[in-house]
């Protein structure tokens, strides 16, 4: 039996009062909201836990603390201010989040993020770094993807350095000799790395490579039945590994997308998930029959079960695997309309040396005219701005500007 109310109340406290045991994890604050977030939708429960004023204030926290100058998001307001870039998890987590709260992201340059993603990608291998100082590996090639998907870069009205198709390269040589995916090429397979590879394949239209070696990796993640009057059997991440709550989604995820769900026996998983719920304060635990929930395998253990049909009785709703948002918020997305970008024309770009306009006689005139301006009558002035202002303004395209 899923304890929905306990759960609602164990992710509302999170928001408003994280545990002390937490406050190293203060610069995760946004991911935290993400799965706090992902949580309560999941019991479809977001205005249920928060008034509209509470929500609000999230969205202005998000807009106006953690926006970073290049479009894209940092981690909190706690290391914002020494960081030169933004982070990719953190971006993706933001604007997941936006939507979760019916905001229309608005409030996001979409043109300058969309921009910006090539300075996180290694131009040889194609993978994405968190940072552009920092690793690269599947996890962040998954949100720039994610949030290449979202924002609609593939409109392509938006000019970009970025490669979908490197990235796509790169997320295929992580591929392992057991048929799930390494954090980067030539690691052991992991869950939770090839649940970034297949949604990253899918969101991008790519084909999944050796598909049956995958699926049978994917279905050996399920532990085997050990107890036959009660049996409980979860997912682990990788091979001699006990079953974890959060791959419930990772691994739950991949069955999802490759539409093989129906293959795994429910009321076992269930079982399992019924183990992991922490009976004193809600919220699900890592492992089985502990009682030491916290947010992201609270909400992972909520948001996989949606992978499955009549999982605790239909109470979680269902999930958009590849983006790991509900359908509801998925919907939200899909009825979201951008603008299409239409590049500004400035001075400054467009008006060099090289520009007809400089070398048009009538302008060579009008600038000696302003060089007389402190010396002759404010009707002459008035004039040779004047031809100076038409002659630009003729001389620029037409399009949006700024």
């Amino acid at each position: 039996m899923l304890e929905r109310e306990r759960h609602i109340k164990y992710f509302k406290r999170c928001l408003q009062c994280m545990p002390s045991r937490y406050s190293c994890y203060d610069q995760q604050r946004l991911p935290l909201l993400y799965f706090i977030l992902t949580g309560l939708d999941s019991l479809s429960a977001i205005d249920i836990a928060l008034s509209q004023t509470e929500q609000a204030q999230i969205i202005d926290w998000l807009y106006n603390y953690v926006l970073h100058s290049d479009g894209g998001f940092s981690p909190s307001t706690t290391f914002n201010t020494n960081l030169s870039s933004s982070h990719v998890t953190m971006t993706y987590s933001a604007l997941i989040c936006l939507i979760m709260l019916n905001d229309n992201l608005s409030g996001i340059n979409r043109p300058l993020l969309l921009k910006n993603l090539a300075k996180f990608q290694n131009k040889t291998t194609g993978g994405i770094k968190a940072s552009p100082t920092e690793e690269t590996d599947l996890r962040f090639t998954y949100c720039a993807l994610a949030i290449h998907y979202i924002l609609q870069g593939k409109r392509g009205d938006v000019a970009s350095d970025f490669s979908v198709e490197k990235a796509v390269d790169f997320v295929k040589n992580c591929q392992s000799y057991q048929g799930g995916f390494g954090q980067t090429p030539g690691l052991e397979a992991h869950g939770g790395s090839t649940y970034c590879a297949v949604a990253s394949l899918v969101m991008s239209g790519a084909e999944i490579p050796n598909e049956g070696k995958l699926m049978q990796w994917l279905m050996l993640r399920q532990e085997r039945v050990v107890d036959r009057d009660l049996p409980s059997c979860g997912f682990n991440g990788r091979s001699n590994k006990i079953a974890d709550s959060c791959y419930t989604f990772w691994v739950g995820s991949c069955l999802g997308m490759l539409e093989k769900s129906a293959l795994i026996h429910t009321p076992y998983l269930q079982q399992f998930l019924n183990d992991c719920q922490a009976s004193m304060v809600g919220g699900f635990s890592k492992w089985r029959n502990e009682d030491t929930p916290d947010p992201m395998h609270s909400s992972l253990a909520l948001l996989g079960s949606g992978n499955f049909d009549h999982m605790f009785s239909d109470e979680v709703q269902a999930v958009c695997p590849y983006l790991g948002i509900t359908a509801s918020t998925h919907q939200k997305l899909s009825e979201i309309e951008f603008e299409v970008y239409i590049p500004s024309v400035t001075s400054n770009e467009h008006l060099t040396r090289s520009t007809p306009l400089f070398d048009n006689p009538v302008f060579a005139f009008m600038k000696k005219l302003l060089r007389l301006l402190p010396r002759q009558k404010s009707i002459l002035g008035a004039i040779a701005v004047g031809l100076v202002a038409y002659l630009i303004v003729k001389q620029m395209p037409v399009g949006k500007l700024e």
